[in-house]
């Protein structure tokens, strides 16, 4: 039988009982009923994801018999062959990235650096790419933002990693990029 703290948010029934929140957070959670309202504690998972994007752990197949899983072979395709995250495997298999790391180690799978993780796959982020877009001809970074596909933000970080002087305001309006080059001054 429903009670009307069923249908009450956390806040509210904090209220009623003259306890906190996280007080009658931790006593639904020992009783196993999880609040659907915006407040804290609420479940996550009969709510509607409207603020995310779409991204690559969404569109994995979930795979849960262990039997496909739990071996050398299938470790080996996935984190070496298709360079699938550590993240993106304990998608895959509903556990935790600890299992996965650990499954790893077992099997005596190298695990990537931070720096090879983090790296960008972007076919725009080398140096070559920069130098010719950005010191020789002379395009803005918002231009060469547009070019690769990404933020401008993710260009200034390529240029501060390959250690490319950032052109000021000034430098970047100078000569033929200025909007006055090669008009008569009027002088009055």
């Amino acid at each position: 039988m429903k009670t009307i703290y069923d249908y009450c948010k956390t806040s509210e029934v904090a209220i009623l009982e003259g306890l906190t929140i996280r007080g009658i957070q931790y006593r639904r959670k020992r009783k196993g009923i999880f609040s659907k309202g915006n407040g804290w504690g609420g479940n996550h998972k009969e709510r509607p994801f409207n603020s995310i994007k779409p991204n690559k752990a969404m569109d994995l197949p979930r795979i849960t018999d262990r039997n496909i899983w739990d071996n050398a072979a299938w470790f080996h395709e996935m984190y070496i062959v298709k360079r699938y995250g550590i993240y993106l495997i304990s998608r895959m298999i509903d556990k935790d990235m600890f299992i996965v790391r650990k499954k790893l180690k077992r099997y005596k799978i190298k695990t990537r650096s931070i720096k090879e993780a983090v790296r960008s796959k972007n076919k725009c982020c080398t140096y070559e790419w920069l130098e010719e877009n950005y010191i020789i001809l002379g395009y803005s970074i918002n231009k060469c933002a547009k070019l690769a596909n990404v933020n401008g933000y993710t260009i200034i970080a390529w240029l501060t990693k390959f250690g490319i002087k950032i052109r000021d305001r000034y430098e970047a309006f100078e000569g033929e990029r200025n909007v006055n080059y090669g008009k008569k001054k009027i002088c009055i």
